[in-house]
């Protein structure tokens, strides 16, 4: 039975077929991210928060105290990963070229074009 949605051999969606969503999101749902964010920009209400900082400025100094001053190998590495990323990780591939492409074609890394060119053949040549 097709339902009209359009989809690959992995189950993702393609263009050009019916929506499987064609509402978009319910108005007015609750979105536990954006409550978080609206509190971290408010004053805390301490009796000792003369400085009148937000939540997000103390929730800041704890992280850094916790990684610094506890020597918290682990907060230290996920303040890392956060500002710089993480670290690229080689990944080695076994099997024929013809299966490798056709993994880096599904995972979206290559294109036909970078496929023909390592297989040796001519690429496409647009241009606009």
């Amino acid at each position: 039975m097709s339902d009209g949605v359009k989809r690959d051999e992995l189950g993702k969606f393609l263009p050009g077929g019916k929506s499987p969503n064609p509402n978009g999101r319910p108005q007015g749902g609750v979105s536990v991210v954006d409550a978080i964010k609206r509190e971290l920009d408010k004053v805390a209400d301490f009796p000792n928060n003369k400085e009148k900082r937000t939540y997000l400025e103390l929730l800041i100094d704890k992280i850094m105290k916790k990684a610094v001053l506890a020597g918290d190998v682990s907060m230290i590495k996920d303040i890392i990963n956060r500002i710089d990323g993480m670290p690229k990780q080689p990944v080695e591939m076994s099997g024929s070229i013809d299966t490798r492409l056709e993994i880096l074609t599904r995972m979206g890394l290559v294109d036909d074009n970078e496929t023909k060119r390592i297989e040796g053949q001519t690429p496409e040549i647009t241009g606009d």
